[in-house]
């Protein structure tokens, strides 16, 4: 997946599965951080069209999953999680020895199904209200 059109694709479905706007996609997922040999990009097509994604960013032994998304009227067959299993065999082949990944609330129970252990959630932090 390294063509411009390819590219394009993928942000855009990425972002449509997230809910984001399409239009700041490109900010996000730039052509030098695609293009980076450590990183690798996985797409569920259904009649040529992307309908769900993921990536992966091999880091020493840790395979970073991100961008496991699915569009909406796709959900539910399994597509997320075809291609989660894709990322972490990517994540092997660059030997990597563990998977980590930050689960939304849509994508927990998918990703404990896998075998994925919860370790921690994020602590957010917000300015005091006026």
């Amino acid at each position: 997946m390294r063509t411009p059109e390819q590219l394009v694709a993928f942000r855009e479905a990425a972002f449509r599965g997230f809910g984001y706007p399409v239009a700041v996609a490109r900010f996000f997922l730039s052509e030098p951080l695609l293009a980076m040999p450590h990183v690798r990009l996985y797409a569920g097509l259904i009649d040529g069209v992307v309908v769900a994604t993921s990536m992966l960013i091999a880091t020493g032994t840790v395979a970073g999953i991100y961008w496991v998304a699915t569009l909406e009227e796709q959900r539910g067959h399994g597509y997320g999680a075809a291609l989660t299993w894709a990322a972490v065999a990517g994540g092997r082949a660059f030997g990597c020895e563990i998977a980590s990944l930050q689960a939304s609330k849509l994508g927990r129970p998918v990703y404990t199904r896998m075998g994925f252990e919860h370790v921690l959630d994020y602590e957010h932090l917000l300015p005091p209200e006026a």
